[in-house]
């Protein structure tokens, strides 16, 4: 019913798709020092360095959050609940999103980390209604979380775009908006300011 719009709540941390890397398999494209036979070394492994940006994220998080359908439909609020921790030994966070809607309970888990290859922050996001997985990626900048993805509601696509502000270590502010023309217009779709506990 919800499918769409009502599965991007990520809130503050929303988090991510994964990108694992392994270690190739020893074969003649390798020396015996482990560097491949171009002449470059391992890549880098392990949590990136970035990933301490959102350290902030962490912990349990409470927030009257907001939805409405349409730009000129009304505010609906109910209570919600965000539990964010780091996994993968800091590879990622993955966030466990609660709410209800219309008296139907929903939950949704997101995971967000860093991808060393496009130097964008990566999320996927997968809940209990939609039950299939968004993605969406950008950049995070002076203490904003900035993802954008593609969605479809009702058979049309569309551009969501959301922003994760770290006001203080006690607070986050979180905004969805929706773009139906491409990105030349957007409406806030869903909000909510999360308070740690």
């Amino acid at each position: 019913m919800f499918q769409g719009m009502t599965r991007k709540i990520a809130g503050a941390c929303c988090a991510v798709l994964l990108i694992a890397a392994g270690a190739p398999a020893q074969d003649s494209t390798h020396s015996r020092d482990g560097a491949m036979g171009g002449g470059g070394g391992m890549p880098p492994m392990g949590p990136p360095p970035e990933m301490k940006e959102l350290a902030g994220m962490l912990g349990s998080w409470k927030s009257d959050f907001q939805m409405r359908m349409d730009e000129k439909a009304p505010w609906m609020t109910s209570p919600a609940t965000l539990v964010v921790k780091s996994i993968l030994g800091g590879a990622a966070n993955e966030g466990a999103f609660t709410t209800s809607m219309m008296g139907m309970e929903f939950k949704g888990i997101s995971r967000i980390s860093y991808n060393r290859n496009s130097k964008k922050w990566q999320n996927c996001w997968i809940d209990n209604m939609g039950a299939y997985q968004t993605l969406s990626e950008g950049d995070f900048k002076d203490g904003k979380l900035v993802l954008i993805g593609k969605d479809t509601w009702m058979g049309k696509e569309f551009l969501m775009r959301e922003t994760t502000t770290l006001k203080s270590a006690t607070e986050i502010d979180w905004l969805m908006e929706v773009s139906y023309d491409d990105g030349k217009t957007w409406f806030d779709n869903m909000k909510g300011t999360y308070t740690k506990q």
